[in-house]
C-alpha cells in the first residue's frame, strides 16, 4: 500500500470516497467539504460522511492499494496528460515506454521542472523504489496543480 497526500489543504477529512476493482479494494481517500469533488477521485455512489467516532485524518490522504507501476500509469494518463508520440507509439501497460514519453513531452514544452522530476521518477522506477516513485509523483502533482 501507498500512503500519500494530494492536497496542501490544511483542514480535516469530512469525508470519504474510494474505488474498488473486482472487489478488491483500488484507493481510498479523505477529503474536507472544498475537495470532495476533486475530478480525477470523485465516486459520488461512494461518497460517505465521515462520523465523529473515526480518527481524524487530514485532507488529501489517499490509501492506494495499487502496485507501484499501476500507480505511475494512473499519474501518466491523469494529471500528466501525456500521450504517445505518433512515430513511436507505446502501449498503455507500458510505463517505462509512457515515463520516457512524459519525459520527452515535458521537455519538447520546456516544462523543465517537470522534466526534472520525471527524470527522477525514471531512475527511482528502474530501481524499482516504488514509495519513493509514488511519493515524488505526489508532490510533483501537488506542486502543479491549484488546490
Amino acid at each position: 500500500m501507498h500512503l500519500r497526500h494530494i492536497t496542501n489543504c490544511p483542514n480535516d477529512a469530512e469525508y470519504t470516497t474510494h474505488r474498488r476493482r473486482k472487489g478488491a479494494l483500488i484507493w481510498q481517500i479523505y477529503t474536507c467539504r472544498q475537495h470532495r469533488r476533486l475530478s480525477d477521485w470523485y465516486v459520488p455512489s461512494n461518497l460517505r460522511r465521515l462520523d465523529s467516532s473515526e480518527p481524524p485524518h487530514p485532507c488529501g490522504l489517499v490509501y492506494d492499494h495499487r502496485s507501484g507501476p499501476d500507480v505511475l500509469l494512473s499519474h501518466i494518463n491523469g494529471w500528466m496528460a501525456v500521450g504517445t508520440w505518433a512515430d513511436a507509439p507505446v502501449a498503455d501497460t507500458d510505463w517505462a515506454g509512457r515515463l520516457r514519453d512524459a519525459h520527452r513531452f515535458a521537455t519538447y514544452l520546456r516544462q523543465e521542472e517537470l522534466a526534472a522530476a520525471i527524470a527522477d521518477v525514471m531512475r527511482l522506477a528502474d530501481a524499482e523504489a516504488w514509495n519513493q516513485v509514488v511519493a515524488l509523483l505526489a508532490e510533483t502533482e501537488n506542486r502543479r496543480l491549484p488546490r
